[in-house]
């Protein structure tokens, strides 16, 4: 009978003994899982509570700088990105867990999180902090695309007017409009027709200027025969005859066209 009840406590213990070696926290002795701070970390981090609870056991490790089980669990805490996401501080915290306790049969797994953690940082350090070289190929790619698109524009213009000739493409660079001088204006103009007035200063906003009995419009770039007759609701033919001195191949900015009443 005593054999039995023995064997009986053996068992119980061993059973115990099992339980403990669940977790890391288990493995620690009496005062890191018996200090008040911890025990209050590990209720508020059940009622999901991860501020309330690193709070805690940040307490615990001021009682105790040598708690490895309060370093577990706040690696822990840190490690879950819902739950602090602070990948630096779950690897400090787990760093100092494997130094207390090198021998933890759970070190394999902390080792992971510290692996998993510096994959994640390094990351995020190469998302948010870009080199200047990287930020100047970003720009450059954007001013592509911006480019592209203004050519589009351009195709699906010409597009509605078949037959028309086709302007110069962009530069690269992109350059500024290059709005024309008075001189050029006078000197670049046709003769205009017999019964027309003198034609009055380009209006530069506008691109076109009224007179009492004809109108003039100065080329900037981009424009052909068809747009500008489009812009004043004329036909190509009509705006042709009215400016017989130009090759409509060959327009250049700041040459002036004589715009007919419609």
């Amino acid at each position: 009978m005593r054999f039995w009840k023995a064997a009986g406590h053996l068992m119980m213990a061993a059973a115990v003994m099992a339980g403990a070696a669940c977790s890391p926290t288990r493995e620690a002795g009496a005062n890191e899982i018996k200090d008040p701070h911890f025990l209050r970390g590990q209720e508020l981090a059940r009622q999901l509570d991860p501020k309330g609870a690193i709070e805690s056991f940040e307490r615990a490790l001021e009682t105790n700088p040598r708690s490895a089980s309060a370093h577990f669990e706040l690696g822990i805490l840190y490690r879950d990105e819902k739950k602090g996401g602070d990948a630096a501080a779950a690897i400090y915290h787990f760093e100092r867990f494997l130094r207390l306790r090198p021998n933890s049969p759970h070190a394999d797994i902390v080792k992971q999180h510290i692996r998993d953690g510096k994959v994640e940082l390094a990351r995020s350090e190469n998302l948010v902090h870009a080199t200047p070289a990287q930020q100047q190929h970003f720009d450059r790619y954007k001013a592509e695309i911006e480019r592209l698109a203004a050519e589009n524009a351009q195709l699906r213009s010409r597009l509605e007017q078949s037959g028309q000739p086709t302007p110069p493409p962009a530069s690269k660079t992109g350059p500024t409009p290059v709005s024309p001088t008075r001189a050029d204006t006078v000197a670049a103009a046709s003769p205009p027709p017999k019964a027309a007035a003198p034609a009055a200063e380009p209006h530069e906003t506008k691109g076109a200027t009224h007179t009492s009995s004809a109108r003039t419009h100065t080329i900037r770039q981009g424009e052909y025969p068809a747009t500008i007759a489009k812009q004043y609701k004329l036909k190509l033919d009509t705006l042709l005859a009215a400016n017989p001195g130009i090759d409509p191949k060959r327009l250049k900015i700041g040459q002036t066209l004589i715009i007919p009443a419609p």
